[in-house]
């Protein structure tokens, strides 16, 4: 790629299991992309996210995936299967420690095995930082849990002019960002200890990539295409009133009963967590303001409504596909994965996604069918939509 072209990026939410949801819209995004590609050159070779993206970040579970197609450098079906493998390994790896509901080592041995196994072949401890200069760039997002949690650990497979690659290894790299509290401990490397980056309020690392693109190349590259991908719309945020605060379980209905007081501070607590973990917050910022941002006309949300799911939940990993399959076979993302795609292949072309800056009423579970179609992108629909708000205001 030569130094004069733009820069295209792809982001990965953080999300637990719900993460195979992204890697099965990015196969219909690259699928789509090597069908174009082959239209114009037929005996062209498969491209993979590493061959077309120059910058591919993540956080949590999507650092993790992140990994596999940047620093690995797997194509998609490739990081679908280990993802498979790696939820259900660790996930049923219950462990015996205090501060952790899944064992540690499992993760970090079962990521090891990804990496040695993978296409490149590595060592399990091979160091994060890519020997070479050319390769696909990637980041994750980590926090420094015994330091300032809303500044990020934003750990490099590269060296920039005003950053170092991470000094670590590939393996402790993944197991850093998916450090989720109570359910992996934290790592600690180099006297300092990692935890998700999701807990700090960068479960979205979008905003991060664009910084980190300046950073890197120093306003001689712009953006022409930014993806980023969500791990699953679920119901609005709601705080229950202490009156009102019910549960499904039999345990902390009958503490409601017995502690009420205590239990409400307990729904604060899960209630700000939520808030702090939310992807859409970020996403509604640059979609507000993509011009400041610099990606006006670049940026591509993804995301799918999905049931809640735990982000533990691997058995429902069937149930998030099926989703997720339905979401990809609309006639609206298929006219999306086409722009995408044009837009990946051709640096010339811009097409325009998505700008949304009104907000309608909503339903019970606080959508609105202006967000509905926003999730598609569909530029003409959220138009006519947001004539019909007027007329009803």
């Amino acid at each position: 790629m030569t130094t004069e072209s733009p820069v295209r990026v792809l982001c990965l939410d953080g999300g637990g299991i719900r993460g195979i949801s992204a890697l099965y819209v990015l196969d219909q995004i690259m699928a789509q992309v090597n069908r174009q590609r082959r239209n114009s050159t037929p005996s062209a070779d498969l491209l993979r996210p590493c061959d077309v993206f120059d910058l591919i970040c993540g956080t949590s579970t999507g650092g993790l995936i992140a990994l596999m197609l940047g620093r690995l450098e797997m194509d998609v079906e490739q990081a679908i299967k280990c993802y498979k493998k790696l939820s259900r390994s660790i996930f049923t790896s219950f462990s015996k420690r205090n501060g952790e509901k899944f064992d540690h080592i499992v993760l970090e041995n079962k990521i090891k095995d990804i990496i040695s196994s993978g296409p490149l072949g590595l060592d399990p401890e091979a160091l994060a930082a890519n020997p070479n200069p050319t390769s696909c760039k990637t980041f994750t997002v980590a926090i420094r849990t015994r330091g300032a949690a809303h500044v990020p650990a934003v750990m490099r497979t590269y060296g920039s002019p005003v950053f170092s690659p991470f000094r670590g290894k590939i393996w402790e790299m993944a197991r850093a960002t998916s450090a989720a509290p109570t359910f992996f401990l934290p790592i600690t490397i180099d006297d300092i200890t990692y935890g998700d980056g999701g807990a700090g309020g960068y479960n979205n690392p979008a905003e991060l990539a664009i910084d980190e693109v300046e950073y890197i190349w120093q306003g001689k590259r712009r953006i022409s295409c930014l993806i980023s991908l969500g791990t699953g719309l679920e119901p609005a945020l709601q705080l229950q009133n202490p009156e009102t605060l019910k549960s499904e379980n039999w345990l902390e209905r009958t503490f409601g009963i017995l502690a009420p007081n205590k239990a409400f501070e307990i729904e604060v607590a899960r209630y700000l967590v939520n808030c702090l973990t939310n992807c859409e917050t970020v996403h509604d910022r640059i979609d507000n303001q993509q011009t400041r941002y610099g990606v006006k006309h670049r940026y591509f949300r993804l995301n799918m409504l999905l049931p809640h799911i735990g982000l533990e939940e691997w058995e429902k990993i069937s149930d998030i596909i099926s989703l997720t399959e339905g979401f990809t076979e609309n006639r609206k993302f298929f006219n999306l994965k086409r722009d995408i795609a044009t837009m990946l292949l051709d640096r010339a072309v811009e097409v325009q996604p998505s700008v949304i800056a009104v907000q309608p009423r909503s339903d019970e579970n606080g959508r609105n069918f202006l967000h509905k179609n926003a999730v598609y992108s569909n530029v003409g629909n959220c138009k006519d939509d947001g004539n019909r708000i007027k007329k009803q205001d």
